[in-house]
């Protein structure tokens, strides 16, 4: 096996768009926005590109990366070929980096290679895992009045009080996403403001992101949202309220409102791309969602 470091995108997207843990997030459509603070490989053996993950440069980076690794050919699903994978992975590139950190898709189970390395070896660095959550919705066999029906009462109650008081439409002004994330969220950090600012206004030049405002008769925006899509799914990115109508039912409003729209897009599936917090976590799960766990993954050494 070899090491292939930041092949052409194309040929990078080839390979990716094969794989049970494909994403958004691993298309260069996304990552091409930060390229330079990331780093992408590939593994070929014997001619044949067999996996990828994606890294950052340098571990301080505010580079907006999830579900980065490790990415596999769909053929090589047996786990002694998955852990040998792995382990050329590791040996390789902690050679080469200072730090390794992925946040797994959900579709990559094994992650046993990470859990032995250095195993049984006193004062050796050792791999930090944590496992974290996503909520999914399955949307391609269900009509949009079933999706809703798995809502759980408080959010059917709140959607179904607020519509008609309320005016959700498509906006390319990410200047109002970014100001009710920053209301609802003062303490927000600056990643955080990257994804209202630079990665929502590349999404929308790309295409992959659909901005929702949604505003009351008066046209005072209580609550907007940021989701990519890709051919599979729709991905929520970031979101904020206004405080001062925070029991509007807004938020509720026009989040159903993107789902409709990934819906009318005949994706698979919603990801809610982390369900983690108390209060976030509720908010999203409370859309039906199903709970599906990743890792986070990470060696500084």
């Amino acid at each position: 096996m070899k090491i292939i470091q930041n092949p052409k995108f194309d040929i990078w997207d080839s390979f990716i768009e094969k794989t049970s843990q494909y994403s958004i997030y691993s298309s260069s459509i996304y990552f091409s926005l930060f390229k330079n603070e990331v780093d992408w490989y590939l593994v070929e053996e014997k001619g044949d590109i067999i996996a990828g993950v994606i890294l950052k440069k340098k571990e301080e980076s505010i580079a907006p990366i999830y579900y980065n690794g490790i990415f596999i050919k769909k053929k090589y699903q047996e786990s002694f070929k998955i852990i040998e994978i792995c382990n050329f992975i590791i040996e390789e590139l902690i050679n080469k980096k200072n730090f390794f950190y992925v946040r797994t898709h959900y579709n990559f189970k094994d992650i046993r290679s990470f859990q032995w390395f250095n195993y049984g070896k006193a004062k050796s660095k050792l791999f930090t895992i944590k496992p974290f959550f996503t909520g999914c919705i399955d949307i391609e066999e269900k009509s949009i009045n079933k999706i809703y029906s798995e809502f759980n009462s408080l959010r059917k109650r709140k959607i179904k009080k607020s519509s008609e008081q309320l005016i959700t439409k498509t906006s390319d002004d990410f200047k109002i996403l970014d100001k009710l994330s920053c209301n609802s969220n003062p303490t927000r950090d600056l990643s955080e403001k990257y994804l209202t600012t630079i990665l929502a206004k590349h999404s929308l030049k790309k295409g992959f992101g659909t901005l929702l405002v949604t505003e009351n008769k008066d046209k005072i925006p209580l609550s907007a949202s940021l989701f990519f899509h890709d051919k599979y799914a729709a991905y929520y990115c970031v979101g904020g309220y206004d405080p001062n109508y925070k029991n509007s039912g807004a938020s509720s409003v026009n989040i159903y409102n993107q789902i409709k729209i990934a819906k009318g897009k005949k994706l698979k599936k919603v990801d809610f791309v982390g369900v983690n917090s108390p209060n976030r976590g509720f908010f999203k799960y409370t859309f039906g969602s199903k709970l599906k766990n990743y890792f986070e993954i990470k060696l500084s050494l």
